[in-house]
């Protein structure tokens, strides 16, 4: 099993329901699949890419 500890700064000027992004997919600027978001908690997401080989990686949703 693979952690990746990361964060990212992201200024937005709408509302999100961070709730409501559980188990939908996340995509990078270029298109890149980074997987599933599995939680959302004190400020981070928690996404898993994977069925066999999990990758898990938090971020901060700020």
């Amino acid at each position: 099993m693979t952690f990746i500890i990361c964060s990212t700064q992201v200024s937005v000027s709408y509302s999100i329901d961070w709730i409501d992004t559980i188990k939908k997919e996340t995509k990078g600027i270029n298109g890149k699949d980074f997987g599933e978001v599995q939680d959302v908690s004190n400020g981070y997401f928690l996404v898993q890419r994977g069925v066999v080989n999990k990758g898990r990686f938090c971020t901060s949703i700020f």
